[in-house]
């Protein structure tokens, strides 16, 4: 038999079975095209106004980011300032100071000099004025308005009381200083051994100025590696930022903004990651958990980078 001649009458047996079904077919299809249309506009429809939310969000998240990033490096800029201009000069000119006067001393104690020489004293006690540090705002977008967990918090909150703690170690030498001068200035042996924590009267030791210069020292290294690092962390959360940005939105993206530390790193304005040994390694850096969409997609990726 002719295969189209088979075929036509194949139809022709199959017509009359179906035929009494054809308006339960056209309603059924005039049913489901509607609701399909409609079901898959409505899923684009919010699938645009979720790329639109993620969009604005993390926009915003950025902006809020490259804040705090200059809000950290301002904080930088001054303790950097204050360590190189005020600081380092403070703290070098008491330890020569001291060395001089200890040595002037060992030379009138063996008979070198005569031992009612006066020490001439070179030492300029200049007061230093706190600095005054932008934390508030810096804390306020880094704990409330940044995804940022771990170090970056707690550098956040550690920088507030180191710029607390520096304020009054300041103050406390000023008061020291203007204390000193009241009482007749450090160019006696008791008033300079009282400065430079030596043993006077009865052997009676007074470590306050000491004290006090060497944590705002301390201090100011804490606030200059701190802001550093706060910085560092805060710039590699905004290139994560900007890498969802461009793989869920795509096209033009913001940017990020970079600081180049490297010559205040090799200068030792900024202090070595080393003599904060113990602090860094308080913090493990754990792996992006994996979405179900990339666990279907690179099953042996996943697996490794969600170990």
């Amino acid at each position: 038999m002719n295969p189209a001649h088979a075929h036509l009458t194949w139809w022709a047996s199959v017509w009359p079975v179906l035929q009494p079904y054809l308006p339960l077919f056209a309603l059924v299809v005039a049913i489901i095209i509607p609701l399909s249309a409609s079901f898959f506009g409505a899923w684009t429809a919010q699938r645009i106004a979720e790329r639109n939310r993620f969009r604005d969000d993390i926009v915003k998240e950025i902006r809020n980011t490259n804040a705090a990033i200059s809000l950290a490096m301002s904080v930088c800029n001054i303790a950097m300032a204050l360590k190189r201009q005020q600081v380092t000069v403070v703290k070098r000119d008491f330890d020569e100071a001291k060395a001089s006067y200890v040595e002037h001393m060992r030379l009138r104690k063996i008979g070198q000099i005569q031992g009612n020489t006066p020490y001439r004293f070179t030492l300029a006690l200049m007061t230093l004025p706190p600095p005054k540090f932008a934390i508030d705002s810096m804390r306020s977008l880094v704990l409330d308005r940044i995804s940022v967990v771990g170090r970056p918090l707690h550098l956040a909150v550690e920088l507030a009381e180191f710029a607390g703690r520096l304020v009054g170690a300041m103050d406390a030498r000023n008061q020291l200083i203007e204390a000193i001068k009241k009482n007749g200035g450090i160019n006696t042996d008791e008033g300079a051994r009282r400065l430079f924590g030596l043993p006077f009267g009865d052997g009676q030791h007074d470590l306050t100025f000491e004290q006090t210069l060497a944590a705002i020292v301390t201090i100011t290294d804490d606030m200059i590696f701190f802001s550093y690092t706060l910085c560092k962390d805060l710039q590699k959360h905004g290139h994560w930022l900007v890498g969802a940005y461009r793989k869920r939105v795509g096209g033009r993206f913001p940017h990020i903004t970079d600081i180049d530390f490297s010559e205040r790193i090799a200068d030792g304005t900024i202090p070595p990651a080393e003599q904060f040994a113990d602090y860094m390694t308080k913090f493990v850096e754990r792996k992006p958990t994996p979405t179900r969409w990339e666990r279907i997609r690179h099953p042996i990726a996943s697996r490794r980078l969600g170990k």
